[in-house]
């Protein structure tokens, strides 16, 4: 929000995004399908007890640097 105001503040206008709504709406689409599959493959009645996506494993690496705050 604060880049957005920044643009109405000391610019002309703002910048213009292509943005295609069609293409969200396809993925988000296509998202619920893949999990209704997988609830239906889980035999899952209900949303809790549907398997949730696995996590993330996050590693850090030599080259990751840590700082501490």
């Amino acid at each position: 929000m604060v880049p957005y105001v920044e643009c109405l503040t000391y610019c002309e206008g703002v910048p213009y995004v292509d943005f295609d709504p069609d293409l969200l709406r396809i993925r988000y689409a296509l998202l619920l399908w893949n999990y209704g599959l997988r609830k239906e493959e889980d035999k899952a009645r209900s949303d809790d007890e549907a398997l949730m996506r696995p996590a993330r494993k996050i590693g850090i690496i030599e080259d990751t640097e840590v700082l501490e705050v």
